[in-house]
């Protein structure tokens, strides 16, 4: 019995039965693939991006820069693809035909042109909004009309500094953080031909004021936040529907809620939203929150205290003002502080709501160029896309070579963040394994070797048989590393285990008699009961589950004028 027992645990460790993690993992990579130089080269190409970039259908990235431009320096539209080939599509003018100082990044339309807005000039000489084929063709959409009075007011709202969204209803949102009918900032609504509507003017009363990015929620409805105002005075976080009814849903504090919220929320797979505050939080340097969409409210991070460097740069451990989150399909965002680190430009890290913040690079800082800092990756980020490969692309306001900033890209080794769970089922029945990961680049293994095409993240085996009985993990990579999950297994119940009864499977000699089991297929424990009367019955074995064929020895067989056996399983772990 003992040499069983040991022979069938041995078996089992050799089946996989272990946790395992590659070792080639390794730690994020960083490049520059632009330097802006804001000088001409082959054309202007720009300089200080305040805003991130997005990806369009094509897989080109394209962005915005507050400054450059062959048009006197009033900003520009540009192109660069992932291997780092730059183009510039458009320089802003700053007068009626355009607008100028793009603040905020592009938005690809469903129709495949990209829309935007100015912060400043255009038609009516507050900001813009503007389309852009393709082609490089630029047009106004609509242009926002000059604040005036003492409470600088107007009738739409003016400034815009924060990208569009697209309904579901085809028409395009956004906010002006300044004017309206009460000076307090705007949302509005333009259709692609550009009929524009003020859906909402804000007051700084319950709901606030100077109203930031928007969000369509999965629900349909737009959420949105304002710096300022509301009931306490540091911000609010609100709801709106599409016809401009708006309902504050909360109002910081500055306490260990935060103060101050600006960037855009994100949605996560579970329907909740997250953001970030630039103030508040327990030690005053802003926080990491979420929210429901009925408006329940919880702080989960408050960002490092601050000190000073010696070049009069705030520091801090994880960042200073942070940004929009990206990411969140998989349970982990990534986001990026503007300034604080170590030394003091700003930081790049991944959030998880149940495990924390993990600074994935902090920027350097060089000396003073024409543009401000210098190094090599850039300075103060800006802005950050994640891409379905989980490769980060960001831009950086400041550093590069010439201090213009930057357009970057971190690569991100793989992560597992929900592993395939075993499963139990009926013989003939379909089994599914699911893994979650951060990539979608994944290959299974059955008993440690690659199973054929199955590299999406769920492994499915329609009508399971004996064989499809053991374990199974898969292993998740990109150019960046890879991860290998935990081993879940497949046990198939209603199996009745058997002896076999091929050659040489019963053995007798020398007083032993062995016997090999199979049909094995994890469904419970084994037990193997011994008798000399067909009546009463003895355990003489009772071993773990275990997978295919395991031997058995019995050393008292000769012992008995007559031995008979049977197999059982006793059903569960």
């Amino acid at each position: 019995m003992r040499a069983f027992e040991n022979s069938c645990r041995f078996w089992l460790t050799l089946a996989g039965a272990a946790c395992l993690t590659a070792g080639s993992a390794r730690a994020a990579n960083i490049v520059a693939l632009y330097a802006f130089t804001n000088t001409l080269v082959t054309g202007v190409d720009g300089g200080t991006p305040l805003a991130g970039l997005i990806q369009a259908g094509n897989g080109i990235l394209y962005g915005t820069t507050l400054n450059g431009g062959s048009n006197s320096g009033y900003g520009t539209i540009f192109k660069i693809t992932t291997n780092g080939v730059f183009t510039p599509v458009y320089a802003f003018s700053n007068t009626a035909s355009d607008g100028g100082s793009p603040c905020a990044g592009l938005l690809q339309g469903t129709n495949g042109n990209f829309y935007g807005t100015a912060s400043q000039a255009g038609s009516n000489g507050c900001g813009s909004v503007f389309r852009l084929t393709s082609a490089g063709a630029f047009t106004e959409l609509y242009g926002f009309t000059r604040i005036h009075g003492g409470l600088l007011t107007n009738a739409e709202g003016g400034n815009p500094s924060a990208p569009l969204i697209q309904g579901t209803n085809g028409n395009f949102y956004g906010t002006g953080p300044a004017g309206g009918t009460n000076g307090d900032g705007a949302i509005f609504e333009i259709t692609a031909a550009g009929a524009f509507t003020r859906l909402l003017s804000f007051s700084n009363a319950a709901e606030g004021q100077n109203p930031g990015a928007l969000l369509q929620s999965s629900n349909g409805l737009i959420y949105g936040t304002t710096t300022n105002g509301g009931s306490n005075g540091y911000g609010t976080i609100f709801k709106l529907t599409s016809a401009g009814v708006l309902t504050p849903l909360y109002s910081f504090t500055n306490g260990v809620d935060g103060a101050h919220p600006g960037p855009a929320l994100t949605q996560g797979a579970n329907g909740i939203l997250y953001g970030t505050a630039s103030g508040g939080g327990t030690n005053g340097s802003g926080v990491i929150f979420q929210i429901t969409t009925n408006g329940v409210f919880t702080p989960l991070y408050s960002f490092a205290p601050s000190g000073q460097a010696g070049l009069g740069l705030a520091t801090n451990a994880d960042g200073l003002v942070p940004g929009s989150l990206a990411g969140g399909a998989n349970g982990i965002f990534y986001g990026f502080a503007q300034f604080g680190g170590l030394n003091g430009t700003g930081t790049l890290f991944q959030f998880n709501a149940s495990g924390g913040l993990t600074v994935l690079y902090t920027f350097l800082v060089g000396p003073l160029g024409v543009g401000g800092v210098t190094n090599s990756l850039g300075a103060e980020p800006s802005g950050i896309l994640l891409d379905s490969n989980g490769t980060l692309y960001g831009t950086a306001r400041t550093g590069g070579s010439s201090g213009f900033g930057t357009v970057f890209e971190m690569g991100l080794p793989p992560q597992i963040t929900n592993q395939p769970a075993s499963l139990s089922l009926a013989l003939g029945a379909t089994a599914r394994f699911t893994v979650g990961a951060t990539v979608p680049v994944c290959q299974w293994q059955f008993n440690g070797v690659n199973i054929a095409n199955a590299t999406n993240l769920t492994l499915t085996n329609l009508n399971i048989q004996i064989s499809n009985a053991g374990p199974y993990q898969v292993v998740v990579g990109n150019t960046f590393g890879a991860v290998t999950s935990s081993v879940a297994f497949l046990n198939i119940t209603n199996v009745p285990v058997s002896f076999a009864s091929g050659a040489g499977a019963m053995q007798y000699g020398g007083s032993q008699f062995t016997v090999l089991l199979t049909n094995l297929t994890g469904q419970g424990t084994i037990v193997l009961d011994a008798s000399s009367d067909l009546k009463s019955w003895t355990p003489i074995l009772t071993n773990p589950p275990a997978f295919g064929q395991c031997p058995f020895a019995d050393d008292a067989a000769g012992g008995w004028p007559s031995r008979f056996y049977r197999a059982r399983i006793l059903p569960g772990p």
